[in-house]
């Protein structure tokens, strides 16, 4: 864990990286913080052997948002561009994201930061809302990718109305992947980290990438480029043929990642 990190902890346990938000009560975040995150980030893309960066939070709620008090004009400009960084990199990420939104939950940018990730779990009393338009601002990155999440209607509603999700709702409309008791929040997560790390880390890297390559393509284009993957890239990884074998032979995997 770095020694120069003042509002988030980083540490990394075998094949899983952690970023830990950690300005307390409510984990707002202002422009020191984001670039924090982003550097963290960006030191991440070499991701080696890393199978999964978990993005989770200490205190009261996953994140209460951006800082108000930099949305002045003098700092507008750059509290606006440290917080986009972060999701350009979060969108070139190889390995798969989760977000864990404990408390009281997610709000305006820290809802876009945690629906961001691939799969997001949450306790069941933890709140999803965007209420930009109370402050006269809107959600950039929320305006983007909620109609994919959850279509235009609920996204319309949402943005427009300020209308708050509890996780569990949340979860039916595809906003969040799951949710769970406060009490099994935590063993909830362990366990989707021991079925994903469980798998190679080149053949997950290669299925985010298949995932991510093909989610704007038609079926036609989609299919070429899975074929492709598999065919140049997949076929030829050392991983594929343990883990035929492995199952041929009725044993687990040894997985060299590679």
């Amino acid at each position: 864990m770095s020694k120069d990190l003042k509002y988030i902890e980083f540490n990394v346990e075998k094949d899983v990286s952690t970023i830990i938000l950690n300005r307390p009560p409510l984990n707002v975040l202002n422009i020191e913080m984001l670039n924090e995150l982003g550097s963290t980030l960006k030191s991440l893309q070499d991701t080696g052997n890393i199978k999964l960066l978990v993005i989770s939070a200490k205190g009261k709620a996953f994140s209460a948002g951006l800082d108000i008090k930099d949305h002045s004009p003098e700092k507008i400009e750059k509290l606006i561009s440290v917080f986009h960084r972060v999701f350009y990199l979060l969108n070139g990420f190889k390995v798969l994201t989760l977000s864990v939104v404990q408390g009281e939950g997610a709000f305006g940018g820290g809802c876009e930061l945690a629906t961001f990730c691939d799969i997001v779990i949450a306790s069941e009393e933890a709140k999803f809302v965007q209420p930009e338009l109370k402050v006269g601002v809107i959600p950039p990155i929320a305006a983007i990718t909620y109609q994919k999440m959850i279509g235009k209607h609920g996204a319309y509603e949402m943005l427009f109305t300020g209308k708050e999700y509890k996780a569990a709702q949340a979860a039916r409309i595809g906003l969040i992947t799951k949710a769970v008791v406060e009490e099994k929040l935590d063993i909830e997560v362990n366990r989707v980290i021991k079925k994903i790390t469980a798998s190679s880390t080149i053949i997950l890297k290669m299925l985010k990438q298949a995932m991510t390559r093909t989610a704007e393509m038609n079926f036609e284009d989609s299919l070429k480029e899975v074929e492709r993957i598999y065919t140049k890239s997949l076929i030829k990884t050392s991983d594929l043929r343990e883990g035929l074998n492995a199952f041929l032979e009725k044993r687990k995997p040894l997985w060299k990642n590679k």
